[in-house]
């Protein structure tokens, strides 16, 4: 669905976040980094009865920059990048997501904290929780896991959807006086 999402919407031609995590353009081709991620949970799930426990906060989806290979470690990454370096130039636009950490606790739940660069509060803030809220649930169903709390920062917020926001509240106010 990828091709066709992103020629159906100009607003998808530099990609989804969805693509991003499960076909990363790696220098070797592309990467499912989302794979990664739920062979490392259910690796560490499986430590619980070892006397080491697994580990809690080491699951991070870092969209900023490549996979951070760990020596060792079976999986390949520990971050899931969605900005390619030399491909998303721009300063506006497409990723605004720069961060997503998974914590799980010692009850086997696992917990979500995105951050956003930049966030249209009322044009995208809805489906992009969503979408991050169905990302973590799919996580840790895939993983064996209760779903837990999703924790969303945005560095700069704005109340904008193109002047409609004003002509809303114009109207909502000129109800309430009525």
């Amino acid at each position: 669905m990828l091709p066709t999402l992103r020629r159906l919407s100009p607003g998808n031609a530099r990609g989804t976040y969805f693509g991003r995590l499960v076909a990363f353009p790696g220098p070797e081709g592309p990467v499912n980094q989302l794979d990664a991620v739920i062979t490392r949970l259910r690796r560490e799930t499986a430590k619980k009865g070892s006397g080491t426990g697994p580990l809690t906060a080491c699951y991070e989806a870092g969209f900023t920059d490549t996979p951070i290979a760990v020596p060792g470690d079976g999986v390949g990454a520990v971050a899931l990048p969605v900005r390619a370096p030399g491909r998303d130039n721009g300063l506006l636009g497409f990723p605004c997501l720069s961060h997503c950490s998974f914590q799980l606790d010692r009850s086997g739940t696992l917990h979500a904290m995105a951050h956003y660069r930049s966030h249209l509060m009322v044009e995208r803030a809805y489906g992009n929780y969503l979408g991050l809220g169905r990302l973590m649930a799919y996580i840790a169903s895939q993983a064996g896991l209760e779903t837990g709390e999703l924790t969303v920062t945005a560095g700069y917020a704005r109340l904008d959807c193109r002047g409609r926001l004003s002509t809303l509240l114009a109207d909502s106010a000129a109800a309430d006086a009525a």
